[in-house]
């Protein structure tokens, strides 16, 4: 969990998701990830989330991100 005493021990973080994650500019989706952003600065997050490709689309990036991606991912936030 991530939380303002422990934001140090994370440095890069990565996010799965639908639409509800994607991050559209000038609009209000995915606003939840800009303030996760403003509130801990010092972590790099890195979205992988797409609109309409479905559980598939999200068991393949978590597969990348664990296995495949050449970052050390600290922490791996999944919505569904």
């Amino acid at each position: 969990m991530l939380t303002t005493e422990n934001q140090n021990k994370h440095k890069n973080v990565a996010i799965i998701g639908c639409s509800h994650s994607q991050l559209i500019v000038d609009t209000d989706r995915a606003l939840w990830i800009v303030d996760l952003c403003k509130k801990f600065p010092r972590i790099n997050f890195f979205n992988f989330s797409r609109a309409g490709l479905g559980n598939y689309y999200i068991d393949l990036m978590l597969k990348y991100v664990m296995y495949e991606d050449e970052r050390h991912y600290d922490l791996v936030i999944v919505q569904m």
